[in-house]
């Protein structure tokens, strides 16, 4: 069985540059700040609903919210839905944050296996935001058919 960790990435024909080098380091601290900021955000909002609300629901009650009226009054349900998504949203940034955490130690160790899973969790991240996009785009576009 090969060794992974000894593997130095000229071994499979991959020459990597310092340039390269430097724009897959700087990449991997905005890919960092990025998802780290996102996990902050899913965690304020989190706190933010589980604490208040009771809050949104009266402010949602006294607007005649549609979205009261799809949800029959229950809170519950809506806290719950709002957690759901902020955990999704987490999950989905933490495969952009191992991307950073792999890239970087790849970089250091110039191991083969390291930078083959920060592609792959590169790749799952943004097949994900497609997926969520190409469903946001044919909700928007449903919505404006729908006008006419």
């Amino acid at each position: 069985m090969e060794n992974y960790s000894a593997d130095k990435l000229s071994s499979i024909d991959i020459q990597i540059d310092e340039e390269v080098k430097q724009q897959l380091t700087e990449t991997s601290k905005w890919t960092k700040f990025i998802s780290i900021s996102m996990f902050i955000l899913c965690g304020i909002i989190l706190i933010a609903v589980s604490v208040g609300g009771s809050t949104l629901m009266l402010f949602l009650s006294k607007v005649n919210s549609p979205l009261i009226a799809l949800l029959g009054y229950s809170g519950g349900i809506l806290i719950t839905i709002i957690a759901v998504i902020m955990i999704g949203i987490a999950v989905v940034y933490y495969f952009l944050y191992r991307f950073s955490a792999k890239i970087k130690m790849a970089i250091a160790t110039e191991n083969t296996l390291a930078m083959n899973e920060a592609f792959s969790s590169l790749k799952i991240f943004f097949i994900i935001t497609a997926i969520v996009s190409i469903i946001t785009l044919l909700g928007s576009l449903t919505s404006i058919f729908k006008m006419f």
